[in-house]
């Protein structure tokens, strides 16, 4: 029926059709037909397949990643600090155990998947500044400070405007601290975070970590003076209830250094 319609349209003879002969189509119309046939199949199996490698080869949404850290964080928040853009949450003490009765399972399934992203976001940037302050935040989490300490200070070169990064440097240098109970760590935290808080002075996160800082530092006097400034900034909310804690925790300290 195509083809007779089309050899109408073309000016050709009008296919008779009758019920004891085979049609008798023009041989334009059955080149036409036979291209058809050939070329759709075709062209629906190429179309599928760049469909495939493109769903394939994506590269996963750094935001999206940024969120599930946030999210992996106040399920099981892992160090005393605060990350940009996270909520609040319990301190999880366990972080970086390697014993028998730690299991990958035990991590929030968000950190897991978002772990797998970074992967894939690095393999498609691996000089990429997000990509790599993501993959210090998921190192953070399970206590690889070193490792996070060396992707967050390629990060920091290539984005030494980016006051988050900085913060999260701190953070690095604080769990390597406790951990190894080297003090020039202390020192190479509160170093970065004053760099985050000279761009801007109300940033809420960077006052929060250094009072931490300081806090290790035992300069009580300092922290409750940076406490203070929180709530003056943030007076309520479940972070200023945790501030308000520190607070009274570094006047029974008789905010004496």
């Amino acid at each position: 029926d195509v083809a007779r319609k089309m050899a109408e349209m073309s000016g050709a003879s009008p296919v008779r059709v009758s019920t004891n002969m085979p049609i008798a189509r023009p041989r334009a119309a059955r080149s036409f037909y036979l291209w058809i046939r050939w070329a759709v199949p075709v062209a629906a199996t190429a179309l599928l397949a760049v469909a495939a490698i493109l769903w394939i080869g994506r590269s996963p949404s750094l935001s999206s990643t940024n969120q599930l850290i946030a999210q992996a964080y106040s399920a099981q928040r892992p160090v005393d600090m605060r990350f940009t853009g996270a909520g609040y949450g319990p301190v999880r003490q366990e972080r970086g155990e390697t014993g028998p009765n730690h299991s990958r399972m035990d991590e929030p399934p968000e950190l897991l998947e978002a772990e797998t992203q970074i992967a894939r976001g690095l393999a498609s940037h691996p000089q990429d500044a997000g990509w790599l302050q993501a993959k210090a935040r998921t190192d953070l989490f399970e206590g690889h400070y070193q490792t996070a300490i060396e992707a967050l200070q390629r990060a920091d070169a290539t984005r030494p405007e980016d006051a988050s990064v900085k913060i999260d440097l701190a953070t690095a240098y604080l769990e390597r601290g406790d951990i190894k109970g080297d003090s020039a760590d202390y020192d190479l935290a509160l170093d970065s975070l004053n760099r985050a808080l000279s761009k801007n002075p109300r940033d809420l996160t960077a006052l929060f970590n250094r009072a931490v800082v300081y806090q290790r530092q035992k300069k009580h006097s300092e922290a409750g003076a940076d406490w203070q400034r929180y709530l003056q900034l943030d007076p309520s909310g479940v972070w200023a209830e945790a501030v308000k804690r520190e607070l009274g925790e570094a006047q029974r300290g008789n905010w004496t250094n």
